[in-house]
């Protein structure tokens, strides 16, 4: 089975499972957290550990993947915690989570990194300098700061005639709503295997068979056929 770990209120993680199977696909939203019947054991070898989803006690041995869609757990969306508890419980949560999605043995798409429940959560320069590092021609990244103002971010324009091309990295494979070159293709999987991550959205400056490479994220949709088509044949 896989599971998606993301909030009710995502309609890409639903649209995800209702695209899967039927019993092939389950949410694992925030109710589910609080619900009895989570077991999580020092011993990873136990076999004892277990979880809740779509509000069944749930064998880490069904589970055949995880997709990851949220960063934390938010605690405005703990609408069935008392207010005055929801900080405090959605990082208690979100710490679970963590621990858990770390130490199970099927594909986790993407594994918590540094706190961030779905990978790392770099901010543009990180991606753009790992994407020089890689040999890509990348669209210059700036980022301001004014005093008593937040910092803003913006980007040189790409040279003209320039067009935008998402590609969309799942496992060892990219996926677009067009055909991406082979070249930017091997370049957003390049990029994904880098960051160490299985699951990742990359966005290319496009004219004939240039490119530079304008940036990238965790925010994939999974509602989109290539992308979604793309997960459910990996699980």
């Amino acid at each position: 089975m896989l599971v998606v770990v993301a909030s009710r209120s995502d309609t890409a993680a639903r649209a995800l499972c209702e695209r899967a199977p039927p019993g092939t696909a389950q949410l694992l939203s925030w109710r589910d957290l609080s619900t009895t019947g989570w077991r999580y054991y020092s011993d990873p070898d136990d076999g004892r550990d277990g979880a809740v989803i779509g509000g069944r006690p749930t064998s880490t041995a069904e589970i055949s993947a995880v997709v990851t869609r949220c960063p934390a757990v938010p605690p405005h969306e703990l609408g069935h915690i008392v207010p005055a508890d929801r900080t405090y419980v959605a990082a208690e949560m979100t710490a679970l989570l963590v621990a858990w999605l770390t130490r199970l043995r099927c594909p986790v798409l993407n594994r918590p990194r540094d706190g961030c429940l779905c990978g790392p959560r770099w901010p543009p320069e990180r991606w753009t300098m790992l994407a020089t590092s890689l040999g890509l021609r990348a669209v210059p990244v700036a980022r301001r700061a004014m005093p008593g103002l937040a910092p803003s971010i913006t980007r040189t324009a790409a040279p003209p005639g320039f067009k935008l091309h998402t590609v969309t990295v799942v496992g060892p494979h990219a996926h677009a709503s067009g055909d991406p070159s082979d070249a930017m293709a091997d370049a957003a999987v390049t990029l994904a295997r880098a960051a160490g991550v299985t699951l990742l959205k990359t966005e290319f400056a496009v004219r004939g068979s240039e490119y530079w490479f304008l940036g990238a994220g965790l925010d994939v949709d999974l509602a989109a056929a290539p992308a979604a088509d793309a997960l459910l044949a990996t699980v």
